[in-house]
Parts: C-alpha cells; sequence; structure tokens
C-alpha cells in the first residue's frame, strides 16, 4: 500500500442492530463507484463499526457484515472486482462520536471506504523531483 494514496472517503450509517444499507448509503456507495468506472490502478479499504451497545464479540460479528454488506453492493451494483476490495470490521474500537448520546451512536454505527489510488509517478516525484510520464 505504500504506493497508493488516499483520493476520497465515503462514510455510511446504519440503523441499530442492522447492516441493510439504506437509500442514503446507497447513493454515498454510487457516487464513489462513478469515480472508479474506468480505473484500474485502485483499491477500496471498507472498515466498518458500531456503537458501544452490545459485546465485543456481537459488534466485531455486526461490523463485518456491515463491510461485507458494502462489499456485496459495489460488486453486484457497479461490478467492482472483489480483489480490489479489502474488509475489516473494527467492532466499537475506534467511536469517532460519544457513545453516550442517541447521536453519538448513530455516527459510529458506519461504514468508512477509503478510495485508494496507486501513484503512476516515480520515486522522484515523492522526493521533490518531477516526471513526465502520464497515462
Amino acid at each position: 500500500m505504500d504506493k497508493y494514496r488516499l483520493q476520497s472517503t465515503a462514510v455510511v450509517n446504519f440503523k441499530f442492530d442492522s447492516y441493510a444499507l439504506t437509500p442514503d448509503a446507497k447513493a454515498q456507495l454510487d457516487s464513489l463507484a462513478a469515480q472508479v468506472k474506468s480505473r484500474d490502478n485502485f483499491v477500496l479499504e471498507i472498515e466498518g463499526f458500531a456503537d458501544y451497545v452490545g459485546s465485543d464479540q456481537y459488534n466485531y460479528q455486526l461490523t463485518q457484515k456491515r463491510a461485507e454488506a458494502v462489499e456485496e453492493y459495489l460488486a453486484a451494483e457497479h461490478g467492482i472486482p472483489p480483489f480490489r476490495m479489502f474488509i475489516l470490521g473494527f467492532g466499537k474500537s475506534r467511536p469517532v462520536a460519544d457513545n453516550s448520546s442517541r447521536e453519538g451512536r448513530a455516527q459510529n454505527r458506519r461504514v468508512e471506504v477509503r478510495l485508494m489510488v496507486r501513484s503512476l509517478s516515480s520515486d522522484t516525484t515523492a522526493q521533490g523531483g518531477s516526471t513526465t510520464n502520464s497515462q
């Protein structure tokens, strides 16, 4: 992954105790998929998260199912090959909001999808040089 850089991130949220994609989640994923239609130099990192309600084991399973739901949607609806997607479930670790409020818990029930694009430039570009390679 050293030669990949983050191009964009999509965040989709889920209802309590669910891994079903909402219409809003599908719209977010459709927008992300449009960015990779004609690319062949990308990977998607798909990371699932949960709020603090429930056991650790249950939340890890739920976040894995959430990430899988995103992967399955992107493959079925947009033809993105599964080998371009890497999924992880993180359970209730790494919250983005306070779990003591309803709004915070809702923000923590999410999947983050990072579009990572392979850099096509030479190593000299990363060190401040330039290159004439284009694609």
